[in-house]
């Protein structure tokens, strides 16, 4: 009896055996240009696009490069140390007269704006590139009647073998938009644009009743009236303040808009302030923070759906974990942005701002001014630098 014998492998060309090699760098900004300083065929050899999409797929994860705030214009500020570190100016955005952009976020390498005079447009930007599209928005959503209130820029690929740092060079997106009724914010309206067919969806409306939100004025510290949107499974979530507060849950699969109620701790006190997250296994969670102690909690769907319920986790102090110091007691922490794919929190502090991990307890120091008059909220913008297939000399990294 014979045994079927299988073909060898072909023999790797020392090209092929070289990228192999290559494609454990670490996805850092400055790994690959570093490469390709070493000679003329690295240098070939990584600017190459079929390298680097295959560099981008090995990683699929990009790092978190800085964030975004909000407020007027978007500032960035960068998140890696030197040599990795991108300087401020390098993402600054390049405005027409007569362009006021409200920052909507960031997420899958692109960033979205609003352009909210004389007539509103969308702003989808691609900081590394610079590339900016335009897209107009639904006229429902604005005028005398409606006022848009936040929106979310996401690729449409889903998750099964896609390097979501790559987007932006290919695949479809989708924008979610978010809209309310001015002055009374009886209604919440949403809707979708896709780019396979170039159209926005239904226009989606909820009575926004007031009644099922908890009055409170313990949000003196969290001026802004949403947060940055957060991803988790196929649903986008906002945390929503204005009088009292609430959860938006906008199904991306169902079309559906939701509300849903913090946990009474979310008023326990004057100084408290929260903020939707991922929870440790992926679902929904909440961050509190009330004086200097972060409670994390988790929603637990019922056999209903009238059931669900929160369910407090874990408690960490922020006053041990973070060299506050003496100076940095004297105001309450505010939460201020965060990073769904790292679980990453920024915490705003008298002494500075800190990106804390909320799984490992780690954290950093982004900057050392923390002004509790800073109303800021910082987007996280993750994306793979590598300047397209040119790189730049390491003077720029350091």
């Amino acid at each position: 009896m014979s045994r079927l014998r299988r073909s060898p492998a072909p023999p790797m060309d020392d090209d092929d055996l070289l990228g192999e090699i290559l494609l454990r760098l670490p996805p850092q900004p400055s790994a690959l240009p570093r490469a390709s300083l070493v000679c003329k065929r690295w240098r070939r050899l990584v600017a190459d696009p079929a390298f680097l999409r295959r560099f981008r797929a090995h990683h699929r994860r990009p790092p978190v490069l800085g964030f975004f705030s909000t407020l007027g214009n978007p500032t960035f500020t960068p998140a890696l140390d030197p040599p990795d570190r991108i300087p401020s100016a390098r993402f600054s955005l390049r405005l027409e007269e007569g362009d006021h952009f409200q920052f909507l976020g960031c997420r899958h390498g692109r960033a979205l704006a609003v352009n909210t005079h004389p007539r509103p447009f969308l702003l989808l930007w691609d900081p590394v590139t610079g590339d900016q599209t335009r897209l107009a928005v639904p006229p429902e959503l604005y005028g005398d009647g409606t006022v848009i209130l936040t929106g979310a820029l996401l690729c449409s690929a889903g998750d099964q073998g896609h390097a979501h740092g790559d987007c932006r060079r290919s695949g479809h997106f989708q924008v979610a938009l978010i809209a309310t009724v001015k002055r009374s914010h009886s209604h919440l309206f949403a809707t979708v644009y896709s780019s396979a067919t170039s159209e926005w969806g239904e226009i989606i409306s909820m009575p926004f009743i007031h009644s099922r939100i908890k009055p409170s004025t313990a949000m003196k510290y969290f001026q802004p009236v949403l947060t940055p949107t957060i991803l988790i499974g196929n649903s986008l979530y906002w945390s929503y303040v204005l009088g009292g507060a609430c959860i938006i849950e906008f199904d991306l699969d169902t079309q559906r808009l939701a509300l849903i109620e913090p946990p009474p701790d979310a008023y326990a006190h004057d100084d408290t302030v929260f903020a939707v997250m991922p929870a440790e296994d992926g679902g929904l969670g909440l961050i509190v923070v009330s004086g200097f102690r972060a409670q994390l909690w988790k929603w637990e769907a019922g056999v209903r759906h009238d059931d669900a319920t929160w369910v407090l986790g874990r408690i960490v102090e922020l006053d041990k974990l973070l060299p506050l110091g003496a100076a940095g007691k004297r105001k309450p922490v505010a939460l201020v942005g965060f990073d769904e794919e790292n679980n990453v929190t920024l915490v705003r502090t008298s002494c500075g701002i800190f990106m804390v991990h909320l799984q490992s307890m780690t954290f950093k120091r982004l900057c050392n001014s923390g002004s509790a008059r800073d109303i800021h909220i910082y987007n996280a913008f993750s994306s793979f630098y590598d300047a397209g297939t040119c790189f730049e000399p390491l003077t720029f990294y350091r």
